[in-house]
């Protein structure tokens, strides 16, 4: 009898192991909301608008959720950036759970529909059109690109150059007539007192050197460290003769002018004839 007894003990024992097994939750964390963040330069963003994170075991437990930015990027409303959030909540027994939402910030295009530029918005990446004559360290120290996500032109050169020979961008060919009035306008940002400059130029198809006729003498162009944001450059010009073959030109380097040394960026670029 005292066997049977011990025997039934013992199966009511694992009987409530069992019970307490199967009460046991394991809990989960699921959102909702954390689609990526499209967004312009000045408007303000509720990170937590449409969000919703919810516990298996608590319910929602959105009012719990804190927000950082990734370790070693920058979020900042007010400049245009890509930057990944961390939203951060713990589990009942003390171990962080974390979700990431990419938010971008872009300028916002104001070109107008008569722009002379082809993609001066930067909203596209067409292939870029650089072009270089001598230039020694090229294309080692010499980048240009287009970031398709902030929608605008970033270029650099890694080291300074003393030399008449020097890479160029060009933009696509315009008509120009000398007896109007046109304005370039443009947004821009750099190392404080690093410049660049520009010009307009006649270029034959075949051949993109420095030498070619200049309709439009080169202006130099502050890239001011803007912080935050970019700066708006305008400036207006009349082209020394009509052309229908002229060529918007960012120059990078050259004996009076100083060259970047690091990133520089330009968006909204406009040129447009003046009423």
């Amino acid at each position: 009898m005292k066997k049977i007894l011990n025997i039934l003990l013992l199966l009511f024992g694992f009987s409530l192991v069992g019970c307490a097994l199967e009460t046991e939750a394991v809990e989960e964390i699921t959102y909702t909301g954390l689609e990526e963040i499209i967004s312009y330069v000045g408007d303000d963003i509720d990170l937590m608008s449409g969000v919703t994170f919810t516990s298996s075991t608590r319910g929602d437990i959105t009012n719990l959720v804190t927000t950082t930015v990734y370790e070693g990027e920058t979020y900042n409303i007010n400049d245009a950036n890509v930057c990944m959030m961390v939203y951060s909540v713990d589990y009942e027994n003390g171990e962080p759970f974390t979700a990431n939402r990419r938010i971008t910030i872009k300028n916002e295009a104001f070109v107008s529909s008569n722009n002379l530029i082809d993609n001066g918005g930067f909203d596209n990446d067409p292939g870029l059109d650089l072009h270089f004559h001598g230039h020694i360290d090229y294309p080692q120290d010499v980048f240009f690109s287009i970031h398709t996500d902030l929608e605008l032109l970033q270029f650099q050169i890694n080291s300074v150059t003393e030399s008449d020979e020097y890479p160029f961008y060009i933009f696509n060919k315009m008509s120009l007539d000398s007896t109007k009035t046109y304005q370039l306008s443009l947004l821009i940002k750099g190392n404080p007192g690093t410049t660049i400059r520009m010009d307009v130029a006649k270029i034959p198809v075949t051949t993109y050197s420095v030498d070619n006729t200049v309709i439009v003498d080169a202006f130099t162009v502050l890239a001011p460290a803007a912080s935050p944001g970019m700066t708006l450059f305008t400036t207006t010009f009349s082209p020394s003769e009509t052309t229908d073959d002229a060529y918007l030109r960012i120059i990078l380097g050259s004996t009076t002018e100083f060259t970047p040394s690091d990133q520089v960026y330009i968006d909204n670029l406009e040129l447009i004839e003046m009423p």
